[in-house]
């Protein structure tokens, strides 16, 4: 133990004792000597020096105490110090610093007090000293210093104000005329000696070191500053040592009880934790919070190596990640704050490292270029592991959709190795947590108790490991020569079984025989193809959303990808970090869906992009809709392209009466249209007609938040039929014709029976859920125009709740459209140019008006 942790103990014992482990009849006498010792109470004994204070105090045979709050003892990152003051017999006495009548009581049982607050509670100990002389029974004091004498200091700012506020507490204790003892205990060897008081490393120096009063202070960081004022005391102004303990004053520990074997500074260095760290590698994981991640970064830390975790600011505030992230914490890994997806944060956590290991998952895969750029930019990475953990991707007779997630793991080794960069590649083979929980049976969450289904013969040989054990053997690699630029095959030999052979350790475990199931490999394929779930996407087309974190954008992504599609969505770099965004992208990560880094306004990320696909949605936003001229032009220099959808989704911009503003936004539209027919490319377009979301919560009320429940407002005479689809039915209307030759070149209306009402039957449908009719107020066209064209007069303005004409216009223009003139539903749709969606797909079971208003009710 720490020597002035063991010093202190003897200075309270009631008479010498000789105690250690060793000591045959330390065991025996321990009984009756501690009703011989004094009770002692540590306040603070769950912080950094308390916890050590609290044990030597349990081991030296006193009865111990330790005050702990409620939230203490709730909380996740301190139950291994409870658990062990626990096990070492403390007493937990639950109170607060903040509530005398706690401490009071907790005072009163015990004889001794020692205090071991933080810097932040320093000058609160006057509470202490107050229930101490409530209590009256205290036979010794020792408040928090444990570091210099405080009344002999030339400190400078900010440590000299702690220093004073110790001093302080020095003053009150002596003015009360209670016992005690001030522990000036020097540096703590866990603060420095592991760095050689370094700023900002984390472990000893092997190049150069910064020595204060001779060296440069500049390289450390500004937190620092703390230390450094403590550092000038000592290091450079000499207050550990520059005077003289007079018995006047003082006494030094390690005369008074010689026989404590201290652990020297030399010895310190020795040990492996500390001094094997500077010769280890600093590593840095990518993705340390992820399912294997996690492993990598707790092996990496237990292995002594410099441990360094990239996190997201989004990670640290995730409730779900609260118990990873205390974990790495205790463990002492170093979070650095940054992104995937921003490259000057990957670079400057890449930097401080010597090895990167990427454990992102499969969405993120083809990602991993962004850190092969980093670590060419930083230049100082002594080895790059890809995340891989699985089978050899270079040697695979994967089918799909395995086979273009190996593929893309193959193309980042390509990529590694064109640029030169050292790496390993670990083959883990199959996750043991995957898989042998349930021995590899579809849709069951235990082994199986009577019949097992077997892929094939059941004869090829399977590898299964731990995940620790590939985190260790993962860790074990990185310094090794012997795995430089090779694969690292984890191939345990007690770990490798047939299919077979792992049914009959299992059958001999529970002492009886299973039923096997054989499926032929034709049937297993066909599995693959057939089952919604292992779709074979190879038959499938690769569809490429723009803009697919807008309003309907989000909804084709996640159609495309529940719909099994290889699924890509074109995203900036400001959309990955923009926390309004951070929902929708990381649904898209769980769906699988592959992010292309690019834009609308770079041909050559757009190119680039298209290349890997057979389908384009385009779902921008209004402002962009002219801008696709940049996504033919970047289709036809691609040449790949089997089917392209503009951005459309609501009237056909063919058939419209639509008056400005709307007439110019469908006029873009339409000549979008020509110019992919000028072009030749392949196509669809999609007659959504109206969003539900947008129309239908407001009965399509201007500047209303909900339906109408006294009055509604109908344009025109409420006559015309209008066609309201909920978005996640358009989204699976549009995935459904992408690889339907009946909708090629062709509109796709989607007119949906039940969801086809005029103004009046909405309302009357809306009256009947409410059992209340409304007052129901008709706008003339003549008034309708007027209001587009902002000339709205008190009583419209008034019934329409409207505070400025300028937005209303593009809305009313609309429904100008739709309601007065019934665009939607005022032409009949003819085999040669359209076709309906609700017919060609009568399997879709789509949400319908009545269904949807219910929730308003």
């Amino acid at each position: 133990m720490p020597i002035f942790v063991a010093s202190l103990y003897y200075s309270l014992s009631l008479f010498p004792v000789q105690f250690s482990p060793e000591n045959p009849s330390f065991a025996c006498d321990l009984a009756p000597r501690m009703a011989e010792k004094s009770k002692i109470l540590v306040i603070g004994g769950t912080g950094y020096i308390g916890k050590f204070i609290v044990e030597a105090s349990a081991k030296a045979g006193h009865p111990t105490f330790a005050l702990v709050r409620d939230s203490t003892l709730s909380d996740p990152s301190k139950s291994s110090i409870i658990e062990s003051f626990k096990s070492s017999g403390v007493t937990l006495l639950q109170g607060d610093l903040y509530d005398h009548e706690s401490l009071v009581k907790a005072i009163k049982q015990v004889d001794v007090v020692i205090s071991t607050v933080g810097s932040a509670q320093l000058g609160d100990q006057g509470r202490i000293i107050a229930a101490i002389k409530e209590a009256g029974s205290v036979k010794r004091f020792f408040p928090s210093e444990f570091g210099n004498d405080v009344d002999r200091t030339s400190a400078v700012e900010p440590a000299k104000t702690a220093f004073a506020t110790k001093a302080q507490i020095r003053r009150a204790v002596e003015a009360e005329g209670i016992p005690h003892t001030y522990v000036s205990s020097n540096f703590f060897a866990g603060y420095f000696l592991p760095t050689l008081s370094q700023p900002g490393v984390t472990a000893p120096p092997r190049d150069k070191v910064i020595i204060l009063g001779d060296g440069n202070p500049k390289e450390a960081p500004v937190p620092v500053n703390v230390i450094l004022s403590i550092c000038h005391a000592v290091f450079v102004k000499g207050d550990q040592t520059k005077f003289e303990i007079e018995p006047s004053f003082g006494v030094e520990a390690s005369a008074l009880y010689p026989d404590v074997n201290y652990t020297t500074v030399d010895e310190y260095l020795n040990h492996p934790k500390f001094a094997r760290m500077a010769a280890k590698s600093k590593i840095l994981i990518i993705g340390g919070t992820g399912y294997i991640g996690k492993s990598i970064v707790e092996a990496s830390a237990k292995a002594d190596h410099p441990t360094f975790a990239l996190v997201r600011d989004s990670t640290l505030s995730d409730p779900s990640k609260s118990s990873i992230i205390d974990g790495f914490k205790s463990s002492g890994v170093t979070l650095l704050q940054g992104d995937l997806y921003d490259h000057e944060s990957l670079v400057k956590a890449i930097k401080q490292v010597d090895v990167v290991i990427s454990t992102v998952g499969s969405a993120q895969l083809g990602d991993q270029g962004r850190i092969i750029a980093a670590i060419k930019e930083a230049g100082n990475v002594k080895r790059f592991f890809p995340s891989e953990f699985g089978n050899d991707v270079d040697r695979t007779s994967a089918v799909e959709p395995a086979k273009t997630a190996f593929a893309t793991k193959a193309q980042i080794r390509r990529a590694v190795e064109a640029e030169g960069i050292p790496h390993t590649y670990v083959s883990s083979n199959f996750f043991a947590g995957y898989f042998l929980p349930t021995l590899s049976q579809p849709g069951v969450t235990a082994p199986p108790r009577d019949k097992v289904i077997i892929l094939g013969d059941g004869n090829p040989k399977a590898i299964f490991n731990k995940e620790d054990d590939i985190a260790t053997y993962t860790i074990k690699a990185v310094d090794d020569p012997r795995t430089l630029n090779k694969i690292l095959y984890i191939r345990p030999p007690a770990n490798i079984y047939s299919f077979n052979e792992l049914v009959s350790l299992w059958e001999k475990k529970i002492g009886k025989t299973l039923e096997r199931i054989y499926v032929a490999e034709e049937q297993v394929l066909k599995n693959i193809q057939g089952n919604p779930k292992f779709a074979r996407m190879a038959e499938k087309s690769k569809i490429l959303i723009i803009g697919g974190t807008g309003y309907i954008g989000k909804f084709i992504v996640e159609a495309s990808a529940k719909a099994g599609h290889p699924t890509f969505a074109l995203v900036r770099d400001s959309t990955l970090s923009n926390p309004s965004k951070s929902s929708i992208i990381d649904s898209f990560k769980s769906a699988g869906v592959t992010f292309l880094h690019g834009d609308l306004y770079d041909h050559e990320s757009l190119v680039k992009a298209i290349k890997q696909v057979d389908v384009v949605i385009s779902t921008v936003g209004h402002a962009q809709l002219g801008d696709q001229g940049r996504i033919i032009a970047a289709i036809k220099e691609a040449g790949n392209v089997k089917r392209f959808f503009p951005s459309e989704f609501g009237n056909d911009v063919d058939r419209t009466s639509a008056v400005e503003p709307a007439k110019t936004a469908f006029a873009t539209k339409a000549q979008i249209r020509r110019a992919v027919e000028a072009e030749g490319i392949p196509h669809t377009y999609v007659s959504s007609n109206f969003f539900a979301g947008y129309f239908l919560p407001t009965l399509s009320q201007p500047g209303a938040t909900a339906p109408p429940r006294d009055k509604v407002i109908i344009l025109g005479d409420g006559n015309p039929k209008a066609i309201f689809n909920k978005e996640d039915d358009i989204a699976t209307y549009t995935i459904k014709a992408v690889d339907d030759p009946r909708t090629l070149n062709k509109i796709l209306y989607i007119r949906a029976p039940a969801n086809i009402y005029s103004f009046n039957e909405l309302v009357s449908l809306w009256e009947k859920k409410i059992g209340k009719t409304l007052e129901r107020i008709y706008v003339p066209e003549e008034q309708v125009l007027k209001n587009i064209q902002g000339k709205l007069n008190n009583f419209t303005l008034s019934i329409m709740c409207i505070k400025s004409p300028v937005p209303i216009n593009v809305v009313l223009s609309i429904s100008h459209a739709v309601f007065v003139k019934g665009d939607q539903t005022n032409f009949e749709i003819k085999p040669s140019f359209g076709v309906e969606a609700s017919a060609l797909y009568p399997d879709v079971k789509y949400t319908t008006v009545d269904e949807y208003l219910n929730q308003f009710v």
